[in-house]
């Protein structure tokens, strides 16, 4: 499988703006073809606490903040 590499940190305005990558992208979810690595979870009350580590630099992935 090859590996792809997705950097943006806010997709929206360019998923926006070529609505055919968004397509692309749902469907590599759909297919199990994209893997997504989850640092951390927080609960929505930690938001603080969540960027707080960030800023610590003790977060080395991507966080959720869950309601």
């Amino acid at each position: 499988m090859r590996a792809i590499r997705i950097t943006r940190t806010n997709a929206l305005p360019y998923a926006l703006e070529y609505p055919h990558y968004l397509r692309q992208f749902a469907g590599w979810i759909q297919q199990g073809q994209l893997r997504i690595r989850i640092d951390r979870t927080y609960p929505l009350a930690d938001a603080t606490q969540a960027h707080q580590d960030f800023e610590q630099r003790k977060i080395s992935g991507r966080v959720l903040l869950l309601p």
